[in-house]
């Protein structure tokens, strides 16, 4: 499998609610070692590792009773796996590279901007491409 650095273009861009901070996306494209397409539910937050083999995407998750939730999808193209992590309550505000793990920075009611880490591998369920369109 090659590798590299990925390209992430966002399209249909817009608040996920009327005056929300934060974004709901139509479409993901994902170019790169492995192209993917990502149709609804993704937010337009990504961060990739300092090689470009690795690519970080922050899915939204349920918004049921008005309380949101989101997961982190992992691209790991030598693995030719996708992988998501558990489910984090709150809105995702910064997702970040950093040597422990990758980090996500979360709004929570009643805590805001609480930074949560998320070890490189607990995305650790594999998600079957089917969910996806691979180019």
């Amino acid at each position: 499998m090659q590798s590299g650095t990925f390209e992430v273009k966002f399209k249909g861009v817009y608040e996920i609610r009327m005056s929300s901070l934060y974004n709901h996306v139509d479409l993901c494209e994902v170019r790169g070692p492995i192209n993917l397409d990502f149709r609804d539910g993704l937010q337009d937050l990504y961060a990739q590792d300092s090689k470009g083999n690795i690519l970080y995407l922050v899915s939204w998750g349920s918004l049921k009773n008005n309380e949101p939730e989101f997961f982190v999808i992992k691209i790991d193209p030598s693995q030719d796996r996708l992988y998501r992590s558990s489910t984090i309550p709150g809105c995702c505000d910064k997702i970040e590279i950093t040597p422990g793990g990758v980090r996500v920075t979360a709004s929570q009611v009643p805590v805001r901007g609480q930074g949560i880490l998320v070890p490189y591998d607990v995305a650790a369920f594999p998600v079957e491409y089917t969910n996806y369109t691979r180019r």
